[in-house]
């Protein structure tokens, strides 16, 4: 019975350290970035870029935009058709809240929506979902602007615009939040009926995301053989939120009797994003079945993440030191923290199509690219409270005082590298005179490699004492370090795709499409953090020990993952005239939850084609 209880006692020690415990010491700063699909990555406009065939698109599907995405030199259109002009509209579609960095990451201990928290595994850990950042609206203008003195050059310009607002969510893997009523550890410094109810008159808690994405592309036909072609384009985003609540609350029933609280806690968020991407490309006739085209382009930008949290309390019950029962507590909490990433992207590709005949075509494509990123991180976290009571019972006097600090300041430097590799083939094929099936396969590998080195100086202490009844307590931990931590992150990614689409014409105005992607992902991620100690210093109710020098690797096991999936698409093109036509495209999705559960998800997509 006895062996019992103290297990049951450990098992509830350990429960409350992981609902409460908030301070990682050993957790590295850059994880707290938020990472987004398109930093340091080329742009483009994407006319079937839906859910799931976004990635397969280009060179499975003859488009004016998606042959763009192979090669600049490839803008061109039809001698009879002087303009284009391409808009789409598109529905909001949901994402599963996965706490990652930059690409899929091990998890932890997260907080959900109802205030529970859980322990999930990559790749999902929050129940909770939210839209997928992605363009609002989006736009292409195609000319001939001189069609008649250079009928051969061709402009283009295309517009993507991002526009959204969320309930404000809180940066990946935090390094420290604080909660009143507890210490850094997830020690309990008041008593539970201390904490007052906040009686709150305002607050905020939204998230407001925007970007404008630019390209204008120019393509030349130095002859029929050659074709020449170049892109310029900028990208600019920023997102903010804030989340956080404020009160002032008075009560008095008489001086011994009134309590006062005062109620601040505000934390917010800036994100701002920019590129610039230039790339130019040349594409050539080998013979009449066979074209062969080259391109390479180079992106420079700059990421910057702000970070800031102000948590202040003073509450106030009876008259301190004049009365029998009395409770007094202040806290001030204040975070600062900032990311820079500066980052260049090298990337290049080549492209053989070849027709041995009128009804089939078969396009080969390679692309790459290199990423450089150079990051410095920077933060300020300091926590202080202080905690006093006096309660008497008939003759017993109960008396607690408790008081905790903490101090971490980091600044640190590291780059991520990563490698890009992607080979496609596909098949356009004409069975019939108004059946068309594009068929292709993908092959993707992505290998990312981040370092970072932090110096950091942390020191923090609580204590709590009580006195009065049968069960008086002491309790103390203290402690200064000074350490440096050198993270070392490393993923593999292999994505292979086989994307199929039937376009049935059932006459000269409607077209039914009709399309399947069987995608299959593995990962393979190496997350090592070593701390390297200068000084630690350790001081507890049973004296003070003392280390110099030494090392602790923290090492996540090493994650082996893999996903397969199969997206359905359905749509619908009208075309009352050759001058314009309309497309409806949607694909329902599954999205797999945390708990086993999963919810649909509906994305419609119109886009709409017109040659003035």
């Amino acid at each position: 019975m006895k062996k019992t209880l103290i297990i049951s006692a450990l098992l509830l020690f350990v429960l409350v350290f992981s609902v409460y415990g908030q301070y990682y010491g050993e957790r590295v700063l850059e994880k707290s970035f938020e990472q987004t699909e398109f930093f340091f990555t080329p742009s483009y406009l994407n006319p079937f870029g839906i859910r799931g065939f976004n990635t397969v698109s280009a060179g499975l599907i003859n488009d004016v935009l998606l042959n763009l995405q192979i090669n600049p030199a490839n803008l061109s259109m039809n001698s009879d058709t002087p303009n284009y002009i391409y808009i789409d509209f598109r529905s909001v579609r949901n994402t599963v809240d996965r706490n990652y960095y930059p690409y899929p990451y091990y998890g932890d201990i997260r907080t959900l929506d109802d205030g529970s928290r859980i322990s999930m595994p990559y790749p999902m850990f929050y129940a909770r979902t939210r839209k997928q950042l992605e363009p609002l609206f989006s736009a292409a203008f195609v000319t001939r602007p001189l069609k008649t003195s250079l009928p051969n050059l061709f402009v283009g310009a295309t517009y993507q615009m991002i526009l959204q607002d969320d309930k404000y969510y809180s940066i990946p893997q935090d390094i420290y939040k604080s909660n009143f009523g507890y210490d850094y550890a997830g020690i309990r410094v008041t008593e539970s009926a201390d904490i007052p109810v906040i009686d709150k008159y305002s607050g905020k808690d939204d998230m407001h995301h925007i970007g404008h994405f630019v390209g204008v592309h120019t393509g030349y036909e130095i002859n029929n053989d050659l074709q020449v072609g170049l892109r310029i384009s900028r990208a600019n985003f920023e997102r903010d939120g804030s989340l956080g609540s404020k009160n002032l609350y008075e009560y008095s029933y008489s001086p011994n009797y009134s309590s006062s609280s005062t109620w601040y806690n505000m934390e917010s968020r800036n994100q701002t994003y920019g590129h610039w991407d230039i790339s130019g490309g040349i594409k050539t006739k080998v013979s009449e079945e066979l074209k062969a085209s080259a391109m390479g382009g180079f992106l420079w930008g700059d990421a910057n993440q702000s970070f800031n949290r102000l948590d202040t309390s003073n509450y106030l019950w009876g008259t301190p030191h004049s009365a029998n029962n009395w409770s007094i507590s202040r806290r001030f909490a204040t975070t600062e923290q900032a990311w820079n990433h500066h980052g260049k992207t090298y990337y290049g590709g080549v492209n053989l199509t070849l027709q041995n005949n009128p009804t089939q075509i078969f396009n080969f494509y390679y692309n790459y690219r290199k990423q450089n990123i150079d990051i410095s991180l920077g933060s300020s976290i300091l926590d202080t409270s202080f905690y006093a009571s006096r309660y008497q019972w008939d003759t017993i006097v109960y008396i607690y005082n408790s008081q905790y600090g903490l101090v971490d300041t980091r600044n640190g430097a590291g780059e991520k590298i990563g490698t890009h590799h992607r080979f496609m083939a596909t098949m356009q094929w004409k069975i019939e005179s108004n059946i068309d099936l594009n068929i292709g396969f993908s092959v993707e590998t992505q290998k990312n490699r981040t370092k970072t080195d932090e110096a950091v100086i942390a020191a923090y202490r609580s204590s709590y004492n009580s006195s009065g009844g049968y069960y008086p307590y002491s309790y103390l931990d203290a402690g200064t370090e000074d350490k440096n931590l050198k993270w070392d992150f490393n993923t593999e990614l292999t994505i292979l795709q086989i994307p199929v689409i039937v376009n049935w014409r059932l006459n000269e105005k409607i077209e039914l499409i009709l399309g399947l992607n069987r995608q299959i992902s593995t990962w393979e991620i190496d997350d090592v953090t070593l701390a390297i100690f200068e000084y630690r210093e350790k001081t507890s109710n049973t004296g003070t020990t003392i280390k110099r020098n030494f090392g602790e690797r923290y090492t996540q096991p090493k994650e082996k993952l893999s996903d397969i999936r199969t997206t359905f698409l359905g749509g619908i093109t009208f075309a009352p005239s050759k001058l314009f036509s309309a497309r409806l495209l949607f694909t329902p999705t599954e999205l797999e939850l945390p708990d086993g559960t999963s919810k649909s998800d509906f994305q419609w997509w119109i886009g709409l084609n017109l040659y003035p």
